[in-house]
């Protein structure tokens, strides 16, 4: 499989969760039937993680500089932090434009800043994304997935990860039900996220994919699975009601969603991934700023005034895309280069090449 099919998926996720937020914020778009098939964001981010993942373990092993974990935790910030704090600022400047001049919530905005904003129906402690740009949920998990990685693939055998990741996966679910926070929440899903690894390390050791050498990875994403079902099964048992946008059924259809993704892609696969190039192919164009439509797209599409008649909708629609298309691309293609040069001097003395869009 080439790389470039991963940039194509990327694409098409960042650019399906933008159009699920627009049909959602419009609900005469989202009951009629152009809106039905951008009702599943959720499965959009699965998608992230999973690339995610995959594209994190590629680009470490094939990176030829130090592997030490200053190198890894600056070259992760550098390319999270600098349009997450864009996003942040766009968010407030937004929430000005509706309600007027206020304070910024240092609280949420340092919650933020520390990477423990939560999906708004995670049990236990979280901050909230901050001032309601949803998608920033799952920037904390990204983080904290990368932050468990380094330690894993430096100081434990290939063979033990990801039973170590299902161990610390079924503590998160436990400690979920007994003291629910973030990082319980976030252990929860980290097989997601991992499954991506195991698929990279299977890529890069053998060029291939297959179910046999993948039989270990997909034992503990269902075995995962199953433990989010009990939990399931408890909460209704006990008279909670479910939802599949909330907790808990929103977990257990993350996993039942990756496996129905995972053999998808096997299936795809027997068949050469035939009618790949005009499907999900023409989506490589929105790669290279897939990670800045994701984290800017919210306020733009759902939260900004504009001031157009009822009879404009479609304008008022394409105004909204078109300005959360363009602020993608200044974000990568000025903002963050621009950012990169600036903490390469400030860190290192001097200004290395901009790193790619992992």
């Amino acid at each position: 499989m080439k790389l470039t099919k991963l940039e194509c998926l990327r694409g098409f996720a960042a650019l399906y969760v933008m159009l699920s937020h627009l049909s959602s914020n419009y609900l005469h778009l989202q009951h009629s039937w152009i809106g039905q098939p951008f009702r599943f964001a959720q499965e959009g981010v699965l998608l992230f993680f999973l690339l995610s993942g995959f594209v994190i373990y590629y680009s470490w092993h094939e990176h030829s500089g130090t592997k030490d974990f200053s190198h890894f935790f600056y070259k992760r910030f550098r390319r999270i932090y600098p349009i997450f704090i864009l996003s942040m600022l766009l968010a407030y400047v937004v929430t000005c434009l509706n309600h007027g001049l206020s304070g910024p919530d240092p609280q949420s905005f340092l919650g933020n800043l520390f990477m423990t904003q939560g999906f708004e129906s995670d049990p236990g402690w979280k901050s909230d994304a901050y001032l309601g740009n949803g998608p920033l949920w799952s920037l904390s998990y990204e983080w904290w997935f990368y932050m468990m990685f380094y330690p894993l693939y430096v100081y434990v055998p290939a063979a033990w990860r990801k039973w170590i990741v299902f161990g610390l996966a079924l503590a998160g679910i436990a400690g979920g039900e007994i003291a629910p926070n973030i990082f319980f929440n976030i252990l929860a899903s980290f097989p997601i996220w991992w499954c991506g690894v195991e698929f990279a390390r299977e890529f890069v050791e053998f060029k291939s994919f297959t179910l046999h050498r993948q039989a270990g990875t997909l034992v503990m994403f269902t075995l995962t699975g199953m433990a989010t079902g009990w939990v399931v099964y408890n909460w209704a048992h006990h008279g909670g009601t479910l939802d599949v946008i909330r907790y808990p059924l929103v977990k257990f259809r993350h996993y039942a969603v990756g496996i129905v993704l995972i053999l998808l892609f096997f299936a795809w696969r027997k068949t050469g991934f035939r009618g790949f190039s005009w499907t999900l192919g023409p989506f490589e164009v929105f790669a290279g700023i897939s990670y800045a439509l994701y984290v800017l797209h919210f306020p733009i599409i759902c939260d900004l005034p504009v001031f157009l008649p009822a009879s404009l909708f479609y304008l008022e629609v394409a105004c909204r895309v078109g300005l959360a298309l363009a602020m993608a691309y200044l974000a990568e293609e000025v903002w963050q280069r621009r950012v990169n040069r600036w903490m390469d001097r400030v860190v290192w003395g001097k200004s290395e090449k901009v790193e790619g869009r992992s």
